[in-house]
């Protein structure tokens, strides 16, 4: 019998390519992140309009943000206003970690594999990180593209 052609979409590629890039970051993050002298859940943050987009498209509501309205870190987003004040925790950063859904994550904040990562994972686990980091952003790359060709043919 021959293979059947894979109907996933491009959104459920990339959901899933972020479920494993969190599978393969999540024992690192848990033991190493709340202690980071550089942590990278800071301020300027990578959290883009789209990001935010594609959350509520999917109907799971904005992201918390604990220190303003979300329509205003909205407004603040759209219009590029973050702060650029460094250590301070990026507004989407909860008590018990991102308030994005953990296969909807920022792609900059899901994608970056930080300093110390680099430093402390055996070359072999870097590897394997690296190479979901390439399938997340293969996954990214075509849902934009996707997402940028439906606006434009509008």
């Amino acid at each position: 019998m021959p293979d059947l052609p894979c109907s996933v979409s491009p959104i459920d590629r990339y959901r899933r390519a972020q479920r494993r890039v969190r599978r393969l970051f999540a024992p690192f993050t848990a033991a190493n992140c709340p202690t980071c002298a550089t942590p990278c859940c800071s301020k300027p943050t990578w959290v883009r309009p789209v990001d935010l987009i594609l959350v509520e498209e999917l109907g799971f509501g904005r992201p918390a943000t604990p220190a303003q309205s979300p329509a205003v870190r909205l407004l603040d987003t759209l219009a590029g206003a973050q702060s650029s004040d460094s250590g301070e925790p990026c507004d989407f950063l909860g008590a018990r970690g991102c308030t994005f859904p953990a296969d909807l994550r920022p792609f900059g904040c899901a994608a970056a594999i930080c300093e110390p990562m680099r430093r402390l994972l055996p070359p072999a686990e870097l590897a394997r990180l690296e190479r979901a980091v390439e399938g997340l952003t293969a996954a990214h790359t075509e849902l934009m593209a996707l997402l940028h060709a439906s606006v434009t043919d509008d």
